[in-house]
């Protein structure tokens, strides 16, 4: 997807909510209390930027507008050192997937450090750069069991590495 929000809430945590001033003016004033939802208003410090969609596409089918969907933002490679990409490239990063030559883009990956939820809506809006193919769903599943989860039968990632497409 083009264009979604990848943030990280600003530490220390600072909590804050819209106040109405003088003159038609609004801003954000420090605020610790809880609402009604049991929700709170964060500082968060981010970009907006491409990114790929982790949750199950039949998480996607679901008629939620509110839902939330997990993405993980999608850099470009090309401010990269070349030996940072080929490290990249030859999946010897859990935490980065490569996406070579995606379209718009180039050689990009993503930062599966920055896994988080967004909101259905942002999908709904957002323009979809590519699909998944079925080798690359079982891709990205594969990175993201190796990123979060380890194996112990797969301590130096052969199995990664052995799934990453032909050149």
């Amino acid at each position: 997807m083009e264009t979604l929000p990848a943030t990280v809430a600003v530490f220390p945590k600072q909590t804050v909510k819209q106040k109405a001033f003088q003159g038609a003016v609004n801003a954000w004033v420090p605020n610790d209390e809880i609402g009604p939802d049991g929700m709170q208003v964060f500082l968060a410090k981010g970009r907006v930027c491409a990114a790929i969609v982790c949750s199950h596409s039949c998480e996607l089918d679901k008629d939620e507008r509110k839902s939330r969907v997990l993405v993980a933002p999608v850099m470009s490679a090309s401010g990269l050192k070349v030996d940072v990409w080929e490290i990249i490239a030859n999946q010897r990063r859990r935490s980065l997937m490569p996406l070579p030559a995606l379209p718009k883009l180039g050689d990009c990956y993503a930062d599966l450090r920055m896994l988080q939820a967004v909101d259905r809506r942002y999908l709904d809006e957002g323009q979809r750069l590519a699909s998944m193919s079925t080798e690359a769903v079982n891709r990205l599943q594969l990175q993201l069991v190796g990123f979060l989860v380890r194996p112990e039968n797969d301590p130096g990632g052969a199995e990664l590495r052995s799934a990453r497409p032909a050149p």
